[in-house]
C-alpha cells in the first residue's frame, strides 16, 4: 500500500457545543509541559473513513485511524484529509 498523495495535517478538535466551551474556565496555577511529538507518517487511503461535518461544508474530510492517540497530558492527535469537492 502506498501512502496518499493528498496533502495532511494534524488537528485538534474542534466543537461548535456550547456546553464544551472553555469561556469562564480557570484552573488555577496549574503548570503545563509541552510534549515531544513527531510529525506522523502519511496516511494510507486504506485506514482512511469519511465523517460528516455539516451541511454547508464545502469539503469532504476522511480521518486516519490508525493516527489517533492520546497522551498522558489529555491531548488527543490525530490526521485528517481534507479535499474539495472538485477533487484539489
Amino acid at each position: 500500500m502506498h501512502p496518499t498523495s493528498d496533502l495532511f495535517h494534524t488537528s485538534a478538535i474542534l466543537t461548535s457545543d456550547s456546553s464544551l466551551s472553555d469561556e469562564g474556565f480557570d484552573d488555577g496555577d496549574k503548570s503545563r509541559q509541552e510534549v515531544k511529538t513527531e510529525i506522523p507518517q502519511a496516511p494510507y487511503a486504506a485506514n482512511l473513513e469519511s465523517f460528516y461535518v455539516s451541511p454547508a461544508a464545502t469539503m469532504n474530510f476522511v480521518i486516519d485511524f490508525n493516527s489517533i492517540s492520546a497522551s498522558a497530558n489529555g491531548v488527543v492527535r490525530y490526521t485528517i484529509v481534507s479535499k474539495s469537492r472538485s477533487g484539489a
